[in-house]
């Protein structure tokens, strides 16, 4: 075997493993990052192929368009945390004192 077919078939079993990755993460960054890491590697088996624009157009287009919709789509819709602790909810309570104790200052501003 050449070491074309040799680095082909390593490329394709971590395509294959980098892809499985994505079906089994349950946090969705880690799924994001197996997702890059497998169109990645579909782009070098484009550019070990000799196919320099179809591995361009994979990282540019793929790789790079899908993964910010996938991350600004988790950064939207991520609900707020909930309080855990008395201590947050103690921040808060905090936080609402201040907004209404600094209401006349900024209302007539």
């Amino acid at each position: 075997m050449s070491g074309e077919a040799i680095a082909f078939y390593l490329l394709a079993l971590l395509v294959a493993g980098s892809a499985f990755g994505c079906v089994i993460a349950r946090n969705i960054v880690r799924m994001a990052l197996c997702l890059l890491g497998t169109l990645g590697r579909v782009a070098l088996l484009y550019f070990l192929l000799s196919a320099s624009f179809l591995g361009v157009i994979q990282l540019i287009v793929y790789a790079g368009g899908t993964l910010v919709v996938i991350v600004f789509g988790v950064m939207l819709t991520a609900g707020p945390r909930a309080c855990s602790s008395g201590r947050d909810a103690a921040r808060r309570s905090a936080g609402r004192l201040c907004a209404w104790a600094s209401w006349p200052v900024w209302w007539r501003s």
